[in-house]
C-alpha cells in the first residue's frame, strides 16, 4: 500500500495540470473573497494570501510543465525568474509583497522577527501608496489599487501565457 502512495505522490508532483488546477481553485477563491471585501473588510490579508498562493502554484505549474526542478519556496520572484517569466520590476515588486502574505502576513499577526516586518511595511509603503499631499512635512498617502483583483489578474494572465494549455 505504501508503494501506491509513493507512485501517486510522484505522479501528482510531476503533473503540471494538477498544479494549474489548484492555482485556478485559489484564484477563484480569492475572487470570491475580493467580491465580498466590502462586507468583510477584515479578510483583506487572507485575500492577498490566496492571490499569492495562486501565483505560486501557477508559476510552479509552468516550471513543472517545462521539467524544471524548483526549490520548495514561497518566493514568487525567485520562482518566476527560474521559470524565465518576463515581468516588469513593478510586477516583481508586487510578487514580493504577495510572498510575504503567503509566508506570514495572511496567517499570523507578526513574522518571525521585527526586521521582516520592517522590510514588509517599507515595501508595501513604497509600492502600494501614492503621496497626494503634504501637510507640513508629513506626506499624506492613498492606496493606489495595485493589489486589487483586476490589476493582479492582468499579471496572472501574463504568467498564464507561459503555460501551454
Amino acid at each position: 500500500m505504501i508503494e501506491q502512495y509513493k507512485k501517486n505522490y510522484s505522479r501528482l508532483k510531476d503533473e503540471s495540470g494538477h498544479w494549474h488546477s489548484r492555482a485556478g481553485d485559489l484564484i477563484t477563491s480569492a475572487k470570491v473573497l475580493w467580491d465580498s471585501l466590502d462586507k468583510h473588510p477584515f479578510c483583506w490579508n487572507v485575500y492577498k494570501m490566496l492571490m499569492g498562493m495562486a501565483f505560486e502554484l501557477l508559476i510552479k505549474a509552468v516550471l513543472t510543465q517545462r521539467n524544471i526542478d524548483f526549490k520548495y519556496t514561497h518566493n514568487l520572484r525567485e520562482l518566476a525568474l527560474e521559470a524565465q517569466i518576463k515581468l516588469s520590476e513593478e510586477e516583481f515588486n508586487l510578487l514580493d509583497i504577495l510572498s510575504g502574505y503567503i509566508l506570514w502576513a495572511g496567517k499570523y499577526p507578526v513574522p518571525k522577527d521585527d526586521e521582516i516586518l520592517k522590510k514588509h511595511y517599507e515595501n508595501e509603503e513604497e509600492q502600494l501608496y501614492d503621496e497626494y499631499m503634504r501637510v507640513s512635512d508629513v506626506p499624506l498617502v492613498i492606496y493606489n489599487g495595485k493589489l486589487d483583483f483586476n490589476n493582479l489578474h492582468e499579471i496572472w494572465m501574463k504568467i498564464l501565457e507561459s503555460y501551454k494549455l
